[in-house]
């Protein structure tokens, strides 16, 4: 079901995605209406280890834990969001994440996602551009700490 109307709260924090860093305010919108919103009560797991990630979250109202075994290794409150490589492709959960209160979060669906970004080149192409620089930071950063003259 496709949403007719993005407050400028949950554009706000869209636009806080280093993935959709590059998109236009239009842009945006038009990911955001792809969003349905969902209220969970504490305690419901959101994502497991392992599992394949198919779907994107953006925390708006609430908090969250990311535990890694029995460690917590992020706690996330309004405007955090996990899982948007999903978006992309279905890698294996690395973490699980779990409400911890009450929460109200905008879930997006990777196939719908995929259709929008099919039908809007100039979407994908921001979003290539993203990526590419998130690869060369890591290169770069990756080639500093194999310098011995860096460290």
């Amino acid at each position: 079901m496709v949403r007719n109307r993005v407050s400028k709260r949950e554009l706000e924090f869209l636009a806080g995605v280093p993935l959709f860093s590059g998109c236009s305010k239009r842009e945006l919108q038009q990911i955001a209406l792809l969003g349905v919103t969902v209220d969970i009560a504490p305690g419901k797991v959101l994502t497991e280890v392992g599992g394949r990630g198919r779907e994107f979250f953006l925390l708006l109202e609430g908090d969250a834990d990311c535990t890694v075994g029995t460690t917590t290794v992020a706690h996330f409150v309004p405007g955090a969001f996990f899982g948007e490589l999903s978006l992309l492709d279905h890698p294996p959960q690395t973490a699980t994440i779990t409400a911890t209160t009450p929460a109200r979060i905008l879930v997006f669906d990777a196939r719908e996602f995929r259709e929008l970004i099919e039908s809007s080149p100039s979407i994908t192409r921001k979003l290539l551009v993203t990526l590419s620089e998130r690869i060369r930071e890591v290169d770069e950063r990756l080639a500093r700490n194999a310098d011995p003259a860096s460290g």
